[in-house]
Parts: C-alpha cells; sequence; structure tokens
C-alpha cells in the first residue's frame, strides 16, 4: 500500500486529481512476478483497508491462473497461454470445445498462424505463432 504515490512514481505527478492512496498487488507465475495490480484512489477520505487488499490478492491470485507471455521471434508474434492452479488434466479431451475451435479458426484462417495446444497435466498451455504483418491494419 501506498499513499501519494508521485513521491516514488514522478510521472504520476501529472495525474488529476492527484493520487492520494494506492493498493499494489503483485501476481506470480511460477514464483516469478510477472505483472501488477494497481488500485488507486483519488478522494482522501476514502482509505483501503485489509479486506480490500484480501480480495485484491485474490484477484491477483485468479488473474496469474491464466497466463499469456508475448514475443517477437523475427517475424513472427508469438503467444503463450499458460493455464494452472486447475484440476489436472488427462490429456486432450476427445472432442474439441467451441472456444478452441473459434480460436484455431481465429490464428489459421484470418491471420495465417500457427497454434498448438499442449495438454500439460497442470493445465493447458497454447502456443499461437502470428506474422507480424498480418496483424497491421
Amino acid at each position: 500500500m501506498t499513499s501519494h504515490p508521485e513521491r516514488d512514481f514522478p510521472y504520476f505527478g501529472e495525474v488529476t486529481p492527484l493520487l492520494e492512496e494506492g493498493l499494489l498487488i503483485p501476481f506470480y507465475v511460477d514464483g516469478e512476478a510477472v505483472g501488477t495490480i494497481w488500485v488507486v484512489a483519488h478522494d482522501e477520505s476514502r482509505r483501503f483497508d485489509a479486506e480490500d487488499l484480501r480480495v485484491m490478492t485474490n484477484l491477483g491470485t485468479f488473474a496469474a491462473s491464466a497466463y499469456i507471455d508475448c514475443s517477437l521471434e523475427k517475424d513472427d508474434l508469438l503467444l503463450t497461454w499458460k493455464e494452472h492452479g486447475g484440476p489436472s488434466l488427462n490429456g486432450a479431451p476427445a472432442d474439441e470445445g467451441f472456444g478452441t475451435m473459434i480460436t484455431r479458426r481465429l490464428v489459421t484462417h484470418q491471420f495465417g498462424g500457427r497454434l498448438c495446444n499442449d495438454w500439460e497435466p497442470d493445465g493447458l498451455v497454447v502456443h499461437i505463432s502470428v506474422p507480424v504483418a498480418r496483424l497491421k491494419a
């Protein structure tokens, strides 16, 4: 929790009205911090409490349960979606679900990319590769 975050983050000094208080909740994947949820208050009469911290920590845990990593490799945008913390998986399902079908069609037909699903015991890992040229307007 921080009061007047512009003291530590000078770029917040330009925000109006000024931030009175901020609650920063990091979220982790495999023990590594991969993102932060910021909740801010502009009203000095509003103060965050332990319940706010509990709710936002749970949100951080939820956010980390399906994490997307993005990178560029040559002329391709690479996306890796990793799910974890859910029920154990026993391989790919017998039938392709609607979401998987839509994602596969979108990636391969509309963007000319590739998609690979790895049904790991800890959760689904989806690897997507899309030519950057196909993403330009």
